[in-house]
């Protein structure tokens, strides 16, 4: 399967597109007031916060299930220009604990770093070598097409999971209705204070999310660090979709459409790199959610279908909601600040000093100071719970971590949410 790219907007069109859409949102923000807008987003978020905790705390009981038998594997590493990280990836592979032998599958994508040529000295792998770098999903495909294992261990060469994370993996294989399994993703050895914050986000993503998603039997993404599928199953559905941005969400959509279910083990810790700074950070959350949008149009059949359960009818339509509800508060956020902001620096105004728009009724402070305080309990109690999940404990020193998670880093979500979007609509180049 390829993606087929939509052709590029006029740049005249792009810009009325871009100046409807700022005036609808004037217009909404002119007519609504904040009190109703606050209501609404809180609500929102207090609902579903509530449906997934009330669902953790049902099925935190539940056990793995037991292997009757240990499939064989085939782990597959796609590599492109990876010199920093492919050995100690390939290391971490070879110390992974499974009672049989697994091959290893390494499909170098046209390397140019000289990493290509230190894998052509590694024993104890199959080594295919592409002339002409085509994406991921590419690579993927051609190591699935002569893959001897049931099962397909597919893993980014930025990765590094633990030793016991296979075997604690391939035992949901046994349910015949499971199409691939997950583990706990976790930031690998974070020194910046953006990797710090997204330790936190791992955690709480793909620690209580994914778990609470999979007990719903509602996920719709199988992480691309290191995710394990049927093999055969895979090259029925057709394999990975050559040139999707997040190939990784589409093959999961797929498997969800044919009537499989996706499952996670927190208990396998997958550590993997994660940006550093704000410009990777921002360009990897642009195509993450650009990646969300295209899928979810690819599969909007989905959206409020019943037919998939708890995925149709509220995890996976919920899930655009809270998006457009954050890209609306924060537009609305910056439309009531720049109003503030030009009023203070007309030639009137006495100390030339811009002020920060806050709430003045009564009524919307008491509000948002209630729906305030539950929301930050609710996530208080998601932290922690994510914190047990990735079997850490908070300390003194996580605290700051914390804070910036969940007080100013939902900002920068929105703001990547905002900027995806308006990409999108203007037919943007996709940037890996």
């Amino acid at each position: 399967m390829a993606f087929t790219r939509k052709e590029a907007r006029d740049p005249l069109v792009s810009a009325l597109l871009l100046g409807a859409i700022a005036l609808i949102l004037y217009a909404i923000f002119s007519a609504i007031s904040y009190y109703w807008l606050f209501i609404l987003i809180n609500v929102a978020l207090l609902y579903s916060t509530t449906v997934f905790l009330i669902t953790y705390w049902e099925t935190k009981d539940e056990r793995p299930p037991v292997a009757t038998r240990w499939p064989s594997v085939s782990v597959i590493i796609p590599s492109y220009n990876s010199g920093r990280t492919i050995r100690e990836c390939l290391e971490a592979v070879k110390r992974l604990e499974y009672p049989k032998k697994f091959e290893i599958i390494i499909v170098d994508d046209a390397s140019t770093d000289g990493s290509l040529e230190w894998l052509r000295t590694q024993k104890g792998i199959t080594l295919l070598e592409r002339k002409k770098n085509a994406g991921k999903a590419a690579a993927l495909n051609q190591a699935l097409a002569i893959a001897k294992g049931e099962i397909a261990a597919c893993i980014d060469s930025d990765t590094f999971p633990a030793p016991d994370s296979l075997k604690l993996m391939v035992p949901y294989f046994e349910s015949g209705k499971v199409g691939a399994v997950c583990g706990l993703v976790r930031v690998h050895k974070p020194h910046s204070i953006l990797q710090h914050v997204q330790e936190i986000e791992y955690y709480v993503a793909f620690g209580f999310f994914h778990r609470s998603q999979a007990a719903l039997d509602s996920m719709f993404v199988t992480p691309g660090p290191m995710s394990l599928y049927r093999r055969k199953l895979i090259l029925e559905l057709g394999g990975y979709e050559d040139g999707n941005i997040t190939e990784d969400m589409e093959i999961a959509l797929r498997l969800k459409n044919a009537g499989y279910s996706i499952v996670c083990s927190t208990d396998a810790h997958i550590y993997t790199e994660v940006p550093s700074s704000f410009g990777h950070w921002i360009r990897q959350r642009v195509r993450w959610y650009r990646g969300k949008i295209i899928n979810g149009l690819r599969y909007k059949h989905m959206l409020f279908n019943f037919n998939f359960g708890h995925f149709g009818k509220f995890v996976f339509p919920f899930s655009f909601f809270i998006e457009l509800m954050s890209i609306i508060a924060f537009s609305f956020i910056i439309y009531l600040n720049a109003l503030n902001v030009s009023n203070s620096l007309s030639w009137l105004s006495v100390n030339m000093v811009p002020s920060v728009y806050f709430p003045t009724s009564p009524l919307a402070i008491q509000s948002s100071s209630y729906f305030l305080f539950l929301s930050l309990c609710l996530w208080a109690v998601i932290v922690y719970v994510s914190f047990g999940i990735a079997k850490e404990r908070i300390r003194l020193s996580h605290l700051p971590k914390i804070a910036g998670f969940m007080f100013l880093y939902s900002f920068l979500i929105s703001f990547a949410y905002l900027l995806s979007y308006v990409k999108e609509l203007n037919r943007s180049s996709y940037q890996w």
